[in-house]
């Protein structure tokens, strides 16, 4: 525990080549702010960037802050996205310490943005009152570990001796992770330093949406347009952003933009819902186009009853522990980049659901994102969507804000799987299934699939979704219901797929699936 009340930090813009035109923004961002009062500004620039950028650099920073320092260090070499950086913090840390003696480094990368006026004043004011020499957000991760835009004590060397050590001993992985052993337990998880990792281009919407009201320094926006919505709300002209000088090294999304991933279905299910599964298949046949395949798991006590299947799905088959089915579908669906070995994306919907009308991946995938429908667990009023949170938090440490198990069909790319096997594992300190299969088969379950994995995809690769947060005031006025009397409206103008609840059996449910194959389709579905 440390006394930061008497530490000033020394807010430092690191630019790398290919962010020089990012920082140019930040700047003149910056500039429209106005800088407070007696702060310094430093920006470290690459030795890669030649004069004239720097020399933009230096008139920029002066623009903002007369005194500013523009200083380059020659040992710093471009070595992509984790070497750069991590010869660069070092860099920061020992200018801070030689020309600040005593004072804190706040540092930031050029794709962050300052929110208001006075973002430094909130975030001095937020690390004066905690007792961590450490300050930032906290990503959690296979390595949880504080964010790199953050506040390092002037003590640095002797708090996380690690820090010294950079750039390696692993050059090809960021310093928030290598030393995240000795940060992260000295670290305060601040509210005026927000990460959100590979966020959408920013609207407004969005901005309200996501990010903190009490946010003073987010990161991260990498095509200016956070700024450009300040800038709207201050009714200032926006700033232009310059061209690239160089390709980024940032790591290319995992989905292309601008291509279809190769998508494909997974339905898992048991003997029990056969009936729904033959009216979900002519479905699947009738209505959806362009997905790479269906795959279909069951149990391998039931082998020889999917025979009639043949060209509709490839089946395959899982071992189901007596007593433990819920949650023996639960992993297998967890698994689904296993099964699905050759798709980029995998759609996964249940027996007791049916396409309704045409639909293609392109109607859940866009320019690479996947659809994730999310509501506020703040705004829900039913309790028993309440319990999965708990489940969440069990199962990988941290308590979810999204319910993302809102409506069919669930649709995450292959990577996202891993992701949540991992986040299980690291918390719970057990293999995941075994993890899995420990908990409660029966309602209400100790495990809950998809608010899981939905919470681990926020947290870990919200880059690669794009999020919809389901308006349940906007479907009660449609339907004439109250809010809490319903979960979600299947809407004949919206949605693609229907759900039914196999547990009434299939005879209630007969004439609804006659008529969605005969294109009789109401205005809307009540869940």
């Amino acid at each position: 525990m440390t006394d930061n009340r008497n530490i000033d930090l020394v807010p430092l813009l690191a630019v790398c080549k290919p962010d020089w035109h990012l920082a140019m923004k930040w700047l003149a961002w910056a500039r429209v702010l106005g800088w407070p009062e007696g702060v310094p500004l430093v920006v470290l620039a690459s030795t890669e960037l030649s004069p004239e950028q720097v020399g933009a650099l230096q008139t920029a920073a002066e623009m903002v802050m007369p005194d500013a320092v523009v200083y380059q260090d020659v040992a710093i070499k471009e070595l992509g996205y984790f070497g750069t950086p991590n010869q660069m913090i070092k860099s920061a840390l020992e200018y801070v310490e030689r020309v600040h003696p005593g004072c804190a480094l706040l540092w930031m990368e050029a794709d962050t943005v300052l929110i208001g006026p006075y973002w430094y004043e909130h975030i001095s004011s937020e690390y004066e009152e905690c007792i961590q020499p450490f300050m930032g957000d906290v990503v959690r991760a296979k390595i949880d570990h504080l964010t790199g835009n953050a506040v390092y004590h002037p003590d640095w060397r002797k708090l996380a001796p690690s820090l010294a050590a950079l750039p390696g001993p692993i050059i090809e992985q960021g310093w928030d992770s290598q030393c995240a052993h000795e940060i992260l337990p000295q670290a305060h998880f601040c509210k005026t330093i927000q990460q959100v990792w590979r966020p959408p281009p920013i609207t407004r919407e969005w901005a309200l949406r996501n990010i903190r009201p009490e946010c003073a320094l987010f990161h991260q926006c990498k095509d200016g347009t956070l700024i450009d919505v300040l800038c709207d709300d201050r009714s200032v002209k926006r700033i232009p952003l310059a061209t690239a000088l160089c390709e980024s090294t940032y790591p290319k999304s995992y989905l292309p933009a601008g291509t279809m991933p190769r998508t494909e279905i997974l339905i898992v299910t048991y003997a029990k819902d056969m009936e729904f599964l033959r009216y979900c298949l002519a479905s699947i046949r009738r209505y959806a186009s362009g997905f790479s395949g269906t795959t279909l798991l069951v149990p391998s006590h039931e082998k020889g009853l999917y025979d009639w299947v043949k060209r509709d799905a490839t089946v395959r088959y899982f071992d189901e522990p007596a007593g433990k089915g819920m949650m023996a579908a639960q992993i297998q669906k967890l698994r689904a980049d296993q099964h699905c070995p050759n798709a980029e994306v995998i759609l996964t919907m249940d027996a007791d659901c049916m396409f309704f009308r045409r639909v293609t991946p392109s109607d859940y995938v866009n320019d690479g994102k996947c659809m994730m429908v999310r509501e506020a667990y703040s705004v829900i009023s039913n309790p028993n969507r309440h319990i999965w949170k708990d489940c969440v938090k069990k199962a990988i440490g941290w308590e979810p804000q999204w319910e993302t198990m809102v409506r069919h069909p669930q649709v995450h790319p292959r990577h996202s799987y891993q992701l949540v096997r991992d986040a299980v594992e690291k918390h719970t300190g057990q293999a995941f299934d075994d993890y899995v299969l420990s908990c409660r088969n029966e309602f209400p379950q100790g495990f809950a699939e998809w608010p899981t994995l939905g919470a681990v995809g926020i947290s870990q690769a919200g880059g690669v979704y794009w999020f919809v947060d389901y308006d349940h005031r906007a479907d009660a006025d449609i339907c004439g219901q109250n809010e809490g009397s319903f979960q979600y409206l299947y809407r004949r103008d919206r949605d693609f797929c229907v759900e039914w609840w196999s547990h009434g059996g299939i005879g209630t449910y007969k004439s609804d699936c006659e008529a969605v194959l005969a294109g009789c389709i109401p205005e809307y579905w009540i869940k």
